[in-house]
């Protein structure tokens, strides 16, 4: 019986464990590119004169860098004498989604699952979530959400040192995976 726990522990592990690693440690895999990215989104406009709401479509447009010479990360990392700056912000990203994250309530049939979330560092440091680029359940997506807007609320608004390219910020896109288990 133990010898299975052991087993399955080892085999979940190992696949996470690569997943984690590629999705943050991007520099240096492939070719930087620029993508331009475009999709259409719900703006709403509230008049207080009028006391009334109005909802429109409007298109939206960002573009981000694919592979950096330099990864954005944390500002608190930047600092780290036992960790290099990668590893840090690895582990800080993994320490507040794993410390901070609440199974929720609406789901019943999903035991387990990875959520991917993607992101973008802008050039100033701050985060543009790609909501319709995530992967995985809309709620625990939601959810991941939630709890990576906790790092906004602790640390600053604009939590990362960009990426850089040629000694100029770009702005980066991120993945993080997070893991949800049903206890």
């Amino acid at each position: 019986m133990n010898y299975f726990k052991i087993k399955t522990v080892f085999i979940i592990c190992i696949p996470l464990l690569f997943i984690s690693y590629n999705s943050f440690s991007q520099k240096g895999t492939k070719k930087d590119e620029l993508i331009d990215y475009s999709w259409k989104d719900t703006v709403r406009v509230f008049d207080s004169n009028a006391y009334s709401e109005t909802m429109s479509i409007v298109p939206m447009k960002v573009s981000y860098h694919t592979h950096p010479e330099v990864l954005p990360i944390l500002k608190s990392c930047s600092d780290s004498k036992e960790l290099t700056p990668d590893n840090c912000t690895q582990k800080k990203l993994n320490d507040l989604m794993s410390k901070n994250t609440k199974y929720p309530k609406d789901i019943k049939n999903i035991l387990s699952t990875i959520v991917k979330l993607v992101y973008v560092v802008k050039e100033d440091g701050s985060v543009f979530y790609l909501r319709d680029k995530c992967q995985g359940n809309i709620f625990l997506i939601n959810e991941a959400f939630r709890v990576f807007d906790i790092l906004k609320e602790t640390d600053t608004v604009k939590p990362f040192i960009p990426g850089k390219i040629g000694g100029k910020n770009v702005q980066v896109l991120m993945e993080l995976p997070v893991i949800f288990k049903k206890d």
